[in-house]
């Protein structure tokens, strides 16, 4: 669960950037399941175009904090992202980066297939069974400073899962927005700081 434990201190780094920057950022990250088991996995990621050189150095910091091998990713950047998706076995399809009016846009499509690595850069590992898809969060101690600044300084902030299934969904513990689609959104108000949970869905 390597990629799990990492996510959430990249996570924690970019917070802290934006703490710093009181800027704002959002990420949503769609999984889409396909009839042979492998998903198209797209994310994307908003931020204040000013505040990139600062959370580029908090997300290098977190990669040498976790002890991440080789050169820490940089995920906002295409070259940092295709390397990355090298290393795990996990095919980049298309990236993408705009900027507007002071707002960077940064879309990464990917390619998991079903024999890949278990990983994910986002929300982490997943675990994929038969007709069911189940994610772990951990549990991450948020100093509640920490927490209410985050509320104060950057209300907006928000990261979701939404995962569109080959099939009708039979269960699952997301919010159900068409019959093969359920969404996950963590904000600081609601569950971004939660005790570990487990994300699943089955069709």
């Amino acid at each position: 669960m390597k990629r799990v434990f990492l996510s959430f201190v990249v996570l924690a780094a970019i917070l802290t950037a934006i703490l710093l920057l009181n800027g704002c950022l959002t990420l949503e990250q769609t999984l889409r399941i396909q009839e042979d088991g492998s998903m198209l996995a797209s994310y994307v990621y908003t931020y204040q175009e000013a505040n990139e050189p600062v959370i580029k150095a908090a997300l290098a910091t977190a990669s040498n904090a976790a002890k991440m091998d080789g050169t820490p990713v940089d995920f906002l950047d295409e070259a940092g992202i295709a390397k990355f998706c090298n290393d795990n076995g996990i095919e980049l399809r298309q990236y993408r980066k705009s900027v507007k009016e002071g707002k960077s846009t940064v879309q990464i499509i990917t390619l998991v297939r079903r024999n890949s690595p278990e990983k994910l850069f986002a929300l982490g590992g997943f675990v994929q069974e038969d007709k069911a898809l189940k994610l772990v969060l951990p549990e991450v101690n948020w100093p509640r400073d920490l927490c209410d600044k985050l509320i104060r300084l950057c209300p907006d902030f928000a990261i979701s899962l939404t995962v569109v299934t080959p099939d009708k969904i039979k269960e699952t513990n997301g919010k159900i927005l068409r019959p093969d689609t359920a969404m996950w959104l963590f904000t600081p108000k609601e569950g971004l700081f939660a005790p570990a949970q487990e994300l699943f869905v089955k069709w």
